[in-house]
């Protein structure tokens, strides 16, 4: 089979696995945390396995031919896990009320208004002042 059939099968099956994918979203009646977390970690799964299997042997192959096959072989597993400690560490050092991996974001984002005090919304302005209506009423009548 040629590179050309081989990348036109591939994008085929991207393409129904997408197609899959907004299908169970659009079947769902609703969505729930346990419903999203088993998604997210089933893509999280799948994006791992691509980067160990594809990402990483291409950069074995290329550090290897840079530094021969062993240093090139470590190069890579350090790389890759030194990857993602880095991320790992930048996600503990954002506060978790602008850190949109965080569960809890909107909770933490909750207290951290607690404590500064922020403008009211239009909302709670318009609930605050009272309506044409009352003003109307709560008018000396002539």
């Amino acid at each position: 089979m040629g590179s050309t059939a081989v990348a036109f099968g591939s994008t085929i099956i991207a393409g129904l696995a997408t197609g899959v994918g907004s299908g169970i979203a659009l079947v769902s009646k609703r969505t729930t945390s346990r419903f999203l977390s088993i998604s997210l970690g089933f893509s999280a799964g799948v994006m791992i396995f691509v980067s160990l299997a594809e990402l990483f042997a291409q950069s074995v192959a290329q550090l290897s031919a840079a530094w021969g096959p062993k240093p090139g072989y470590w190069g890579a597993i350090v790389g890759f896990f030194g990857g993602m400690t880095l991320i790992a560490l930048i996600d503990r050092l954002v506060p978790p009320a602008v850190n949109p991996h965080e569960a809890r974001a909107k909770e933490a984002a909750a207290n951290a208004r607690r404590w500064t005090p922020a403008p009211a919304s239009t909302t709670e302005r318009r609930a605050a002042a009272p309506s044409s209506c009352e003003r109307a009423s709560s008018s000396p009548s002539s």
